[in-house]
């Protein structure tokens, strides 16, 4: 019987103010000292999130922007995929 496989997500963490994917509780990005968000995914990471996450903090105003604006542009990102692929 096969079992029910947990779709990874993608959360922020106030504690370590950290953009992390659960239910694995793996980092994908932090943020520096000086507000910049920095990419560095765990290598056991879905390699999906952590490239949508990349792209998203592409943009300059990502890169010094809240977390949930980085999770609202990840949301486009899939939107975008999603409109390209029905097309």
């Amino acid at each position: 019987m096969p079992k029910n496989k947990i779709q990874p997500y993608l959360v922020h963490s106030i504690y370590t103010d950290s953009i992390r994917q659960m239910p694995q509780n793996y980092l994908i990005a932090h943020k520096q000292l000086d507000y910049r968000w920095v990419c560095t995914p765990d290598l056991a990471c879905d390699k999906t999130l952590a490239t949508k996450v990349f792209i998203a903090l592409l943009d300059y105003d990502n890169r010094y922007g809240s977390a949930e604006k980085v999770l609202a542009e990840v949301k486009n990102i899939d939107i975008r995929i999603e409109r390209n692929t029905n097309a």
